[in-house]
């Protein structure tokens, strides 16, 4: 149904910045990307990928963690394996979204909608640099950490292994850290 050459689909705990339909058009136009305000890169072999085992995971969760701004921060543009939270895409990229049936309907659009499109298209997720209020995907990070929040939930991450096992093993899709 969506007739516009953009689609910008936002989580409901995300406020972006005035400008950030701007930053996302230029963004997705100069990288050929889906332009999210976060991301996660997976660790190799790790079908938990955003479980914290270590402090060397805060180098691959991109943008929203580990940090102390109250809004969505990240030094350099930066490629990651899936986006999280809000996701700019062009709308003819849809098609191929869709042609590979979700694993589940419970969680996981941030996944399949990142590796549907890398699998069908190579199309990369960036999160673009965000340094300021000003250039910020979310500006108020901390709504996604209530007692709403999905990743809250009971079952959260066993859900989330599931759709990482399916899109690697079933699928072929090859995270960054996992390329040969």
């Amino acid at each position: 149904m969506c007739t516009s050459t953009y689609l910008l689909m936002l989580d409901d705990d995300i406020i972006p910045c005035k400008d950030w339909l701007r930053i996302c058009i230029a963004k997705c136009n100069e990288y050929d990307a889906v332009i999210s305000c976060t991301g996660r890169i997976i660790p190799l072999n790790d079908m938990y990928p955003e479980t914290i085992k270590d402090s060397n995971y805060k180098d691959l969760l991109i943008g929203d963690c580990f940090n102390d701004e109250a809004f969505n921060y990240c030094k350099n543009d930066t490629q990651v394996d899936f986006g999280c939270n809000s996701y700019f895409i062009k709308r003819l990229w849809l098609h191929e979204f869709w042609s590979i049936a979700p694993y589940t309907f419970e969680s996981g659009e941030d996944i399949h909608l990142s590796a549907s499109l890398m699998i069908k298209m190579k199309i990369p997720t960036i999160v673009p640099k965000q340094l300021s209020r000003y250039d910020s995907g979310n500006l108020v990070k901390e709504y996604g950490k209530d007692e709403f929040a999905s990743w809250t939930k009971p079952g959260f991450f066993e859900i989330r292994k599931g759709i990482f096992e399916n899109f690697i093993n079933q699928m072929g899709w090859q995270p960054l850290k996992w390329k040969k």
